[in-house]
């Protein structure tokens, strides 16, 4: 389900669409605010806790929160939601997680590494300690290209050439 919905986000079609609706002043049909990829991205969100708090006797899948997660990475960069660093960090740690995962809707490492480039771009509200977490936990499970990405964006150029030697396949690149 939430794959689908990713394509809204991914999409460069689906997404000018939707932001095109927003730019000519169409109102949401989930709220008073404009229709946009924000609005339609937190409106889902809310869903999916409404859903779970349901007392009607339906159940949510029991993958729904990962499916969730995988979803608000790959809607993120588009999306541009506002998150708190609680809610951007539960995401880093379950994308972190997808090289010990075996859940079939779990995405490779190599997307869950990408991803998170993106979700960490978009991101201001993250603090220094939380950015130091982050590249800590990266290096913890292997992301290196992750943790090199997050040591040039702060200007530790040291560090960052030090990641890419922990990785065969960027230091392969290094040496060319």
């Amino acid at each position: 389900f939430f794959s689908a919905l990713s394509v809204l986000f991914t999409s460069p079609s689906a997404s000018h669409a939707i932001q095109s609706q927003a730019e000519s002043g169409v109102k949401s049909p989930l709220g008073q605010e404009a229709f946009s990829l924000s609005s339609l991205f937190r409106a889902i969100g809310h869903a999916l806790k409404a859903s779970q708090r349901s007392e009607d006797g339906t159940s949510v899948p029991p993958r729904a929160d990962s499916d969730f997660l995988w979803f608000v990475a790959k809607s993120m960069p588009r999306a541009k939601p506002e998150l708190s660093s609680a809610e951007v960090m539960q995401v880093v740690d379950h994308l972190l997680a997808s090289r010990l995962s075996k859940h079939a809707g779990a995405g490779s490492p190599e997307e869950a590494e990408q991803l998170l480039i993106g979700v960490l771009a978009a991101q201001e509200s993250l603090s220094r300690a939380d950015w130091d977490m982050v590249i800590s936990k990266a290096s913890q499970h292997g992301f290196w290209r992750l943790a090199s990405w997050l040591h040039e964006r702060h200007g530790e150029y040291g560090k960052a050439l030090d990641c890419r030697l922990q990785d065969a396949e960027l230091s392969d690149g290094i040496f060319e």
